[in-house]
């Protein structure tokens, strides 16, 4: 019902007129004489929050220190804390160079659903990331909602998504 965005009811009263006739009425609140069902709006509320954590990296010249060609490799987990279903999700990465891999195209997420395996992303360090001695990106991630579909958007957080809040806006 909440991603159809109502609910349909319909009631019906039957009886017996004084004449001995049965009779007999669906319910439409706005036209008497019809037999349509009640059509109650529900709330949509799309929201989704994205966290980006550094799973691993592989170190090319095996020197324990993160240079240039280094290999970082980030985890992606995505949380519906909306009511209705989302579909269409996308991620994109701030660095032009990242990889990101979405594993599951397609994929739609329930409300209350957190995933962890619907996207990864690679980053090779660059001399520039060296010299500046830290690498700093931003990932982010849209979805559409089912009635009217608007896009819901979100910026990653880092860390665990036990312990992190974040706020989404719908546009």
């Amino acid at each position: 019902d909440m991603d159809a965005g109502h609910v349909n009811n319909t009631a019906t009263a039957t009886g017996t007129a004084p004449d001995g006739t049965k009779v007999s009425h669906d319910s439409d609140p706005l036209v008497p004489t019809q037999t349509s069902p009640t059509v109650q709006p529900l709330m949509q509320q799309p929201q989704i929050v994205l966290y980006k954590k550094l799973a691993s990296w592989d170190d090319k010249n095996n020197d324990g220190i993160l240079n240039a060609g280094d290999v970082l490799h980030y985890k992606f987990t995505v949380v519906n804390s909306g009511n209705v279903t989302l579909s269409n999700l996308a991620l994109t990465d701030a660095l032009a160079a990242a990889q990101v891999q979405n594993l599951a195209p397609g994929a739609t997420l329930a409300p209350g659903v957190t995933n962890a395996n619907l996207f990864t992303a690679t980053y090779t360090v660059t001399a520039a990331d060296e010299t500046a001695g830290v690498v700093k990106n931003r990932a982010s991630i849209s979805a559409s909602k089912p009635i009217n579909p608007t896009q819901v958007n979100a910026t990653e957080l880092d860390g665990d998504p036990t312990q992190s809040t974040n706020t989404t806006n719908e546009t």
